[in-house]
């Protein structure tokens, strides 16, 4: 197998698979920690993974602003849910919570290889 493969979207399989990584990880991190009443330790892994993400990414300026999109977007439905009454959050009141934030940005960073 080519060292350089790459997808239909220019995107090598090696950045792929890291990508997916750091996505799995910063999810699971946020996950865990909210779970285990440590919302900021999933935080602080996500921004960190972000960041990771950002500094490893060619095109800076649309990642931004497809995060951006991303946590809008997640804040929006989310804290509809929850003011609906459809989701529950106990550390909320009535707004979504730092750490869903978080991972709804982190959401953003994932990208699907074909």
């Amino acid at each position: 197998m080519n060292k350089d493969a790459k997808c239909q979207h220019g995107v090598s399989l090696m950045t792929g698979v890291l990508n997916f990584l750091i996505y799995q990880f910063g999810w699971f991190a946020c996950v865990l920690g909210a779970a285990y009443h440590w919302p900021w330790f999933g935080t602080a892994v996500a921004l960190s993974l972000i960041c990771v993400h950002m500094m490893l990414t060619t095109d800076r300026p649309n990642q931004a602003r497809l995060l951006f999109a991303a946590l809008c977007v997640g804040f929006f439905v989310d804290t509809l849910l929850l003011i609906l009454g459809v989701s529950h959050d106990s550390n909320s009141r009535g707004l979504l919570s730092c750490s869903r934030s978080v991972s709804l940005a982190h959401l953003g960073i994932a990208e699907i290889l074909p």
